[in-house]
């Protein structure tokens, strides 16, 4: 198994994602089943880390919902280092360059 490390600003964006849903829908449970589901996916990469395809050769990309969440994989150490989420609307191409 690999060992998932989640950067403090990408935990900073997942609570800035519930408030923002929760804004907008004034349902909680929507929002945590939103935030559940980017949780669960991300932890899904303990067992299998290089299922999702790879960008440039730098980082590795998994669509959940609307977000999407930048990884990359550290085989040294078997450790998935979650580096960046973003909406889909958003401008995330730079971030692959």
């Amino acid at each position: 198994m690999y060992k998932i490390i989640i950067l403090e600003s990408v935990e900073l964006k997942i609570q800035e994602i519930y408030d923002y849903v929760y804004r907008f829908s004034f349902s909680s449970s929507k929002s945590l089943n939103i935030i559940n589901t980017i949780y669960s996916s991300i932890y899904s990469l303990e067992i299998f880390p290089f299922r999702f395809q790879k960008y440039n050769n730098k980082y590795r990309v998994i669509t959940v919902k609307n977000y999407r969440i930048f990884y990359k994989i550290v085989e040294e150490n078997r450790t998935v280092i979650i580096l960046d989420i973003f909406s889909c609307r958003e401008n995330y191409w730079e971030y692959l360059k």
